[in-house]
């Protein structure tokens, strides 16, 4: 199973340093690898075909044509790398989606705008992807809703609730959520769920 540490890394400027060349010295920057042992997390994030080390580790998107008791309209599992993973579901939910197209008075240009926003499928899926257990991440497209889920847990004595107010940042995966943020992909300030419009948060 191949694995790809250095792909994005160099190209974001959180890292604080130089990007080291070398495989397994950038792994061990990451705390990746640890006393000569990749970690799961390396896994998670830089394996090529994830499924072979866990087989239930995938992003799974369905689409249905009406409601969950409909035939299904497509069906999609995506296994790679993390980072790309997310950049492959963002495009095939705004396929799946469409976009909406509007005039301005002052452009020429048709303005297309997509049915969910870009920023909110972000903070919904690194959600999904940093907090979760070592399973699969579900998303499922309805015509008029779209649902994002995980097997992961909230932090001990929390609810739902404490997604929708000011909160620490409590990762359920810390090493993953660091690579994310080097990428510039989540912000680790605890207030992405806050910003996501209409959502209903659910869980234990």
């Amino acid at each position: 199973m191949k694995m790809h540490p250095q792909e994005g890394a160099s190209r974001r400027g959180r890292f604080g340093c130089d990007v080291p060349m070398d495989d397994e010295a950038l792994l061990e920057r990451l705390y990746l690898r640890r006393s000569g042992v990749i970690t799961n997390a390396a896994f998670v994030l830089f394996a090529s075909q994830t499924r072979r080390w866990s087989p239930n580790l995938f992003v799974r998107i369905i689409s249905y044509a009406g409601d969950k008791t409909g035939p299904l309209a497509n069906d999609v599992i995506l296994d790679g790398p993390a980072v790309r993973t997310l950049y492959e579901a963002v495009s095939i939910i705004q396929q799946r989606t469409g976009f909406s197209a509007r005039f301005k008075k002052n452009q020429l240009e048709r303005e297309d705008k997509p049915a969910y926003a870009v920023y909110a499928l972000r903070e919904s899926l690194v959600n999904a992807i940093t907090h979760r257990s070592y399973d699969e991440v579900g998303v499922e497209i309805y015509p008029d809703r779209l649902i994002v889920s995980n097997l992961g847990r909230l932090p001990e004595n929390w609810t739902p609730r404490n997604l929708k107010i000011e909160h620490k940042s409590i990762p359920f995966n810390p090493d993953i959520a660091r690579v994310f943020f080097l990428r510039k992909l989540m912000d680790q300030l605890g207030v992405g769920t806050q910003r996501l419009p209409h959502g209903e948060w659910k869980g234990e």
